[in-house]
């Protein structure tokens, strides 16, 4: 038994459906993120969890015991909200301590866990500061502080990051993961930023419209999505429609054939969708093969987006290294490889984008030869 499980979860908002017999669950030390889209329903678990929402249907529990109807006072849990949420009133010092004042805890037990956990984020120095005298990554960190002060069960994270610039952003998740894992605590965590989710997670629960789509590591969700939502939604995808030829993963593009190991487990004849990350194509100037021509490319720093036009129709997107990109010239005639095994397959959807590379985030821990 799992030591948080949702199970079979539903909630509805008048006529919106916001979780549809959603099932999850997380290991005790386990820091699980859910994943998608603004409305697919995944505030809408985490505040399940937290007792803020009752659900029409399913039920939670925590190290067997059914949850599902304590109020949240009674869960301990530990709640990090987008908007900081710090009283205005009291200083950095006073709001970390405020849980533990309330739960009737010792003088000398507040004093020594408070000042333990602003060495632990770094910001002992800011204890009598005002949460308007603080920063917006200090005011996070404080709210942080004030959740893990009682020792809760669950740390429950609402898209804490979002409202933080990007570079305050990279290193606070950093800070996050590195507590997590330091105190051992189980920790879900929401966030629609895909890149977020892959660097920080140690399993990933994708949703879409009330469900979830996927659940796996990092690795799984990127290099071997479950369907084309998740192929879509999680970093950048180039999509190739094609035809299964034989059963030892021969397939037909557009007359073209191809090596694919994946595909030896789809029936010849069967109409599929080859998935391929941009770095995982290699473009060679001349050849032969799957060739085309360059039509652009964007620095982005250590690698450079390079878009190509197919001969045989569509494009494709590759991260190719800065060094090496500057040869790519738009217009050179280039020829794209991949090995057999850097391609997911897919069943065909109703409606396939053929040979369109679907954008999200530039970047994310795949990798091939």
């Amino acid at each position: 038994m799992a030591y948080l499980e949702v199970r079979n979860v539903r909630k509805r908002f008048g006529d919106v459906v916001a979780l549809n017999g959603v099932t999850v669950s997380v290991e005790q030390g386990e820091f699980f993120t859910l994943l998608g889209p603004s409305g697919c329903g995944k505030t809408t678990l985490l505040r399940i969890i937290a007792g803020f929402e009752e659900p029409d249907e399913g039920e939670v529990s925590l190290e067997g015991q059914d949850i599902t109807g304590l109020p949240p006072h009674r869960r301990d849990m530990g709640m990090v909200f987008q908007s900081y949420s710090l009283f205005p009133n009291m200083t950095a010092e006073e709001n970390v301590e405020f849980g533990l004042r309330i739960r009737r805890r010792p003088p000398q037990e507040r004093a020594r866990r408070v000042a333990e956990l602003f060495e632990l984020i770094g910001l002992a120095h800011a204890r009598k500061r005002y949460p308007y005298q603080l920063s917006g990554g200090e005011q996070q960190r404080v709210a942080l502080a004030r959740a893990l002060a009682v020792e809760p069960r669950v740390l429950l994270l609402d898209e804490p990051l979002s409202a933080l610039d990007a570079k305050i952003r990279v290193q606070l998740r950093e800070e996050i993961r590195a507590i997590q894992t330091r105190l051992r605590i189980t920790t879900v965590y929401v966030t629609h930023d895909q890149e977020e989710a892959l660097a920080i997670s140690d399993r990933v629960a994708v949703f879409s419209r009330g469900r979830v789509e996927q659940v796996g590591t990092p690795s799984e969700i990127y290099q071997r999505p479950a369907n084309a939502f998740v192929a879509e939604f999680v970093g950048t995808m180039n999509r190739l429609e094609a035809v299964v030829r034989d059963d030892s993963g021969g397939v037909d593009y557009r007359g073209l054939r191809l090596k694919v190991y994946e595909a030896r487990g789809f029936r010849p004849g069967t109409r599929v969708l080859l998935l391929i990350r941009p770095e995982a194509i290699q473009l060679q100037p001349g050849g032969t093969g799957l060739t085309g021509r360059v039509v652009s490319r964007v620095f982005t720093g250590a690698t450079t987006r390079v878009r190509v036009q197919l001969d045989l129709g569509g494009q494709l997107v590759v991260d190719v290294p800065s060094a090496p990109a500057k040869g790519l010239v738009p217009g050179l005639e280039v020829a794209a490889t991949f090995g057999p095994d850097d391609v997911a397959v897919l069943a065909l959807p109703e409606e396939p984008s053929v040979g369109q590379a679907t954008q999200r985030s530039p970047s994310g821990p795949g990798g091939a030869r």
